[in-house]
């Protein structure tokens, strides 16, 4: 059977056409993706009677049995809803052909196959791109300060998690974390008080690069990250971890949901917030809107690869000169 990997499927869906691959010979199995509408399909010859299997408790799931036009041979077709869990849906599919092509019943084989997955079908979407990235340089940041810091510290310091204005709440300072995977220092801002300073107190945004790192012995993936920051942490701190983590929707069971492996693409960069940084804040929209308090939400990409980025105080100064993931 031929394999995909996660970014094998995620190429299928950027194209943005309808795609069909084979997974199979013997019996013929096709993997139908189609990306407009988040659908996946595994089709394959109906060369056998009785009753289709029952699929009716699980709402993103049918099973029916259909021909080509211009074709005498009918279709198995099973199709799942994939928006937000694509490669969820790609596990399902290959382990139905793995069983078809051990010579297992297709009603069989797709019965098994759910009560497999069951519980990934039931389970929370995946974490997208975006917010792996956006964890991912939270968590790295993380580790940086428990080993700087201490367990203790760093893990009152990170907010990120809580979903306050800024990641990182530090004793004399604050860091807004923005991780990317482009090749530009181009970062999604969400709101127009994310990259507003508190009175008296610095903000820092900080840039991190990432890029997928293919087979390079330096790559991580996400659950390496947090394998390794659970690492330095003792059995109470880790429960303040792992109560952070579930909290954005990460879920250990769902470690192979996630396999890329990642690597910084460059050193993180530091810039200071202050009255010449690029922020659209609530200041800077008082100033050039008669009501500014109708515009209820604003959201705009930042490109800061331009800029002269600043000295970073400690203790984020050697994260950016000395980074590790």
């Amino acid at each position: 059977m031929a394999h995909l990997t996660a970014e094998d499927i995620e190429t299928y869906y950027r194209g943005g056409m309808p795609a069909r691959r084979k997974l199979a010979d013997i019996p013929e199995c096709l993997l139908i993706i189609d990306p407009e509408a988040e659908r996946m399909t595994l089709r394959t010859p109906a060369r056998e009677s009785g009753p289709l299997p029952d699929v009716s408790m699980f709402d993103r799931i049918t099973c029916d049995v259909d021909q080509d036009y211009g074709e005498s041979e009918t279709w198995f077709s099973l199709g799942i809803d994939t928006e937000g869990n694509r490669f969820e849906a790609y596990h399902v599919i290959a382990d139905i052909v793995d069983l078809l092509v051990g010579g297992v019943a297709f009603r069989t084989a797709v019965t098994e196959s759910l009560q497999s997955f069951k519980d990934i079908l039931a389970k929370r979407q995946r974490l997208t791109e975006e917010q792996q990235v956006g964890l991912l340089g939270e968590l790295t940041l993380l580790k940086h300060c428990v080993e700087e810091l201490g367990a203790q510290q760093a893990l009152d310091a990170w907010l990120g998690a809580q979903g306050e204005e800024h990641d990182f709440v530090f004793p004399t300072f604050d860091v807004e974390i923005k991780s990317t995977r482009s090749e530009a220092r181009v970062h999604m801002i969400n709101s127009v008080s994310q990259l507003e300073p508190s009175p008296g107190r610095p903000l820092y945004l900080l840039s991190v690069q990432f890029t997928a790192a293919g087979a390079a012995r330096q790559g991580v993936t996400l659950a390496d990250v947090i394998s390794r920051l659970r690492d330095h942490l003792g059995l109470q701190h880790r429960r303040v971890l792992d109560s952070e983590l579930a909290s954005v929707g990460w879920r250990d069971e769902d470690e192979a949901l996630y396999p890329r492996r990642w690597v910084l693409r460059s050193a993180p960069r530091a810039y200071l917030v202050d009255a010449g940084f690029p922020a659209i804040t609530p200041a800077h929209l008082a100033e050039v809107l008669a009501s500014p308090e109708h515009v209820v939400s604003v959201q705009y990409r930042l490109d800061v690869g331009q800029l002269a980025d600043s000295p970073a105080p400690h203790p984020i100064d050697r994260f950016c000169t000395e980074p590790v993931t």
